[in-house]
């Protein structure tokens, strides 16, 4: 707990009311009414964030004078997932942000209502619980109101502006408009209203937040779901806004090209797979085009492709005589129970079984 590195003590909070300062994209100060300072978000406080090409998370317990909070983060290039629980202690409090990141940011309304305004481009957005939208703003101080006591939940993925805009470049018209806006520095919505979240949203954040995987591979598996859950914004957004969505995005022989390169990089080298990024790069694609792609040249994810990939030479370590827990630790299993039944899943049977 610590004053506000602006010396700011003017007074003028009123009861209820937070002030916070998000110093950078996964970290903020939050500050109530007496001058108390908090630091929120652990991860990386420093600007070169997107640098590194290893998944980082962190989950933290905040206790403050007007409520709790409970914060689990991860940082992966290009993006930075937040998930925040927040219990209050009192209703209608004010919040007070300014942030000098360039986001695009997945919102995803838990639970909770309320709203807010950005006082710099005069921006207001209203959230309800079990809602969505993408939003940008290039940059933000306003404020924020909760109308209700409670559980406020939220879930957002946070973009580099410059990559979320590169993403959709000649792949997809469902968000073109939005990423047109974002390029020339415009605070705008990609829905004209938020839209109620779909059951497979739900499922894609809770896949996550919670997911049985270690290493690279897990790293890979939080990327495609990134990924996933901004195609179903999109789908969500043109279904309700009237836009099409591409029957294929594979316009050219090179883009399919592209994705077969992938596939054969991919299974080369399983063992130690590249990231998401790190695969379109080398195919000589984008990350947004890659997965949708895939998926429409394969059947399958690059996850999912690459998964299947690793449980069938699974299958050959067992018959060598391999012990079951090391077959799992290989292919980057967080436990034998996880790998188990993702192989039972795939195969019908046990991995005992199987030998």
């Amino acid at each position: 707990m610590y004053k506000d590195d602006t010396g700011r003590s003017d007074g003028i909070y009123t009861k209820g009311s937070l002030f916070y300062t998000k110093r950078i994209f996964m970290g903020m100060k939050i500050g109530d009414q007496n001058g108390n300072w908090y630091e929120i978000g652990e991860i990386v406080n420093g600007s070169d964030v997107y640098k590194g090409e290893l998944l980082q998370e962190g989950a933290h317990d905040y206790q403050f004078s007007f409520g709790q909070m409970q914060l689990k983060e991860m940082l992966l290039p290009n993006m930075y997932i937040i998930r925040a629980d927040m219990q209050l202690a009192q209703s209608g409090f004010q919040l007070k942000a300014t942030s000098s990141r360039d986001i695009v940011e997945l919102n995803f309304t838990l639970g909770g209502s309320g709203s807010f305004t950005n006082n710099i481009s005069g921006f207001h957005h209203r959230f309800t619980d079990r809602q969505h939208n993408i939003l940008y703003a290039r940059e933000f101080e306003g404020t924020a109101e909760y109308g209700t006591n409670g559980v406020h939940a939220h879930f957002e993925i946070h973009f580099n502006r410059d990559y979320f805009v590169k993403l959709f470049e000649n792949s997809n018209p469902a968000l073109e408009k939005f990423a047109g806006k974002v390029a020339a520095g415009q605070d705008s919505m990609a829905g004209i209203k938020s839209l109620t979240m779909t059951p497979e949203m739900h499922a894609c954040i809770d896949k996550i937040t919670n997911n049985p995987y270690t290493g690279m591979l897990r790293q890979m598996y939080v990327q495609s779901k990134c990924y996933d859950l901004l195609t179903l914004q999109a789908e969500s957004i043109n279904a309700a806004f009237g836009k099409s969505m591409p029957k294929t995005v594979l316009k050219n022989a090179y883009d399919k090209e592209c994705i077969q390169y992938a596939q054969e990089y991919l299974l080369q080298h399983a063992d130690a797979p590249p990231s998401l990024t790190q695969l379109a790069t080398i195919a000589g694609t984008n990350t947004f085009k890659l997965k949708n792609g895939f998926k429409e040249l394969y059947n399958n994810t690059v996850f999912g492709y690459l998964n299947e990939a690793k449980l069938k030479r699974s299958k050959d370590l067992l018959r060598a005589g391999i012990a079951i827990k090391e077959v799992a630790s290989q292919l980057g299993y967080s436990s034998v129970q996880h790998f188990s039944t993702a192989f039972k899943k795939q195969y019908g049977f046990t991995p005992a079984q199987a030998r």
